[in-house]
């Protein structure tokens, strides 16, 4: 993310927001790691290879008087300007593939510091979301330009869900009640995957940390294991586990983070988690995509996971078959 802003509010009170907002861990992971990459630059600086980034973010308040201040203050017509002074709740606005295809620019502004650095703060959650939605979409686009199609088609007519499966991913393992997709770079000593379970609905105390966690345990234990090393199964680890509640796609659900490792401590990783009803055919399905990958980051593997799990969507049949 390339923040376009006076080098003075950079390192200031508006500049220590915006690095409170989006200099984030991203969380999960084994060792820390930031959701978003953030670089500042002074206006007199920009030049084209800069405005050919995918994250522009201008930072500006009309009351600074500084040459960068007034540098800044030119993308604004004087309409906009008036418009800022008469509604202090207007802090941004935001323009698609301005100088780049698949660009994203964003302008926070406010009559001054004060005001722009409340209006941060009270939409901190929302910024955060935003980008990270973006991320993901520019990630979509290329992870599922070629896909497993067969694969997809016959996880659907057996399962009566659906997933989006990126090209490389295998079918591992495929029983009624569990289907587990994997793909492992040899070259780059990196194994992912994704799995699915499910099992009739009975009780929502599954929904709680304790309930997701046997759960996730039953799971491994029984499907989660090399066919060569019988013996050694997928464990849980109880540190950076992570529980919350949310909107899936307008359906409750549960999402849940944390660490796993093999039985023998040979290998381990991130993993993340989603847990929902099929209330149709009253069944209750976990999927989860976790990462292995020794000596590199986790990040770019795990936004990959987050990527494909959000496409899981339960079929409706209008016959309930």
């Amino acid at each position: 993310m390339f923040f376009i802003i006076d080098p003075d509010q950079w390192n200031g009170p508006l500049g220590k927001e915006i690095r409170k907002t989006f200099a984030i861990k991203m969380p999960g992971l084994p060792q820390p790691e930031p959701m978003f990459t953030l670089r500042n630059i002074d206006p007199k600086d920009m030049s084209k290879v800069f405005r050919g980034m995918k994250n522009l973010i201008y930072v500006a308040t009309l009351d600074n008087k500084s040459r960068a201040g007034k540098r800044l203050r030119r993308n604004f017509t004087e309409s906009s300007i008036a418009e800022i002074n008469s509604d202090p709740t207007k802090f941004h606005f935001i323009k698609t593939d301005e100088f780049a295809i698949g660009q994203k620019v964003m302008h926070l502004f406010g009559r001054n510091e004060e005001e722009l650095v409340n209006n941060i703060v009270e939409h901190r959650e929302w910024l955060r979301k935003f980008f990270t939605k973006v991320e993901n979409d520019r990630l979509g686009k290329t992870l599922f330009r070629v896909k497993e199609n067969g694969l997809m088609e016959r996880i659907e007519r057996e399962h009566r869900f659906t997933i989006s499966i990126p090209r490389g991913y295998e079918l591992a393992y495929n029983q009624p009640q569990f289907v587990w997709l994997r793909r492992r770079d040899q070259g780059l000593d990196v194994d992912r995957g994704v799995f699915i379970y499910s099992e009739p609905y009975t009780d929502d105390k599954v929904f709680t940390p304790e309930g997701m966690q046997a759960l996730r345990d039953r799971i491994t234990k029984k499907y989660v294991r090399d066919p060569q090393k019988e013996s050694i199964v997928m464990e849980r680890q109880l540190e950076n586990f992570e529980h919350a509640e949310m909107n899936y796609h307008g359906q409750y659900a549960v999402e849940v983070r944390g660490l796993w490792r093999l039985s023998d401590i040979s290998l381990g990783g991130p993993y993340i988690a989603y847990a929902l009803v099929d209330e149709e055919r009253n069944r209750l399905i976990y999927f989860e995509g976790y990462v292995a990958a020794p000596g590199t980051e986790k990040r770019p593997y795990m936004m990959e996971m987050e990527v494909i799990l959000d496409t899981f969507r339960v079929v409706k049949d209008i016959t309930g078959t």
